[in-house]
């Protein structure tokens, strides 16, 4: 029997291992993806952002979780360029349930 594509825009390939184009695993956030893939572009000369752009996202932290945990890790932040600028702004959405508006800027490749 063939594989079908479930409509839910996965690979459905939930096993966890790396995958080897994109070094990121399948349980990544999709920051860490998008880290992931800058960071690729920059390795291919051609970078999503310029030294000095500004990527702004929102990043969903439960209870019992602190920010730094649920961002992309250090060597994802460094392959893509991107230090994050301030602390960040808390928006609690309920008693276990915050988002954080979070920026990261481009850096050039000694900063990176």
């Amino acid at each position: 029997m063939g594989s079908e594509d479930d409509g839910d825009g996965d690979d459905d390939d939930d096993d966890g291992d790396q995958h080897e184009d994109s070094g990121a695993s399948s349980y990544d956030s999709p920051l860490t993806k998008l880290f992931h893939a800058m960071g690729r572009d920059r390795e291919m000369n051609v970078p999503l952002l310029k030294v000095g752009g500004r990527l702004a996202a929102f990043v969903p932290v439960r209870e019992g979780e602190c920010l730094e945990d649920c961002l992309p890790n250090v060597e994802a932040r460094r392959m893509a360029g991107l230090v994050m600028e301030g602390e960040g702004k808390e928006q609690v959405l309920s008693d276990i349930l915050s988002r954080w508006l979070v920026c990261f800027v481009c850096v050039g490749e000694e900063d990176g």
